[in-house]
């Protein structure tokens, strides 16, 4: 007696079905998350700045200006200065999901999270800590 030897698919010299849905739920996966991680590089700001620029006061709390990337104190200071006053636009819903721009400083997108915040164009940044007065 012959025996029988495998599947349907097989016979026919294909896959089965479940092998087809897991092939392409995978394809599918790492497709997303391919693209999730080149939008994120594409927005993803440097490093904060470790240099000490200065600082200025802004209802009662004082904002601490860092620089990096080669931009300058003066013109870390007041691109800061102009995003903590609201001179920047912003683009977004909400602070979550927003980044702001400023008109007087062409190219950068700045972001802000809680007591902190970054303005950057390529790898030139400013960024700010608020410090709290007693």
């Amino acid at each position: 007696m012959q025996r029988l030897q495998g599947s349907i698919a097989n016979r026919r010299g294909g896959r089965d079905p479940w092998h087809r849905r897991f092939s392409l739920t995978l394809a599918l996966i790492a497709t997303t998350a391919l693209c999730a991680w080149a939008a994120a590089g594409a927005f993803a700001a440097p490093a904060f700045p470790k240099h000490v620029c200065g600082n200025f006061f802004r209802s009662g709390q004082d904002f601490i200006v860092y620089n990096g990337g080669g931009i300058q104190c003066g013109k870390a200071k007041r691109m800061i200065e102009d995003f903590v006053h609201g001179k920047a636009t912003q683009h977004g819903t909400s602070d979550a999901d927003s980044y702001w721009t400023i008109e007087a400083f062409p190219g950068f997108k700045c972001t802000q999270a809680m007591g902190e915040g970054q303005c950057f164009k390529g790898n030139k940044i400013a960024g700010y800590l608020v410090k709290g007065i007693g």
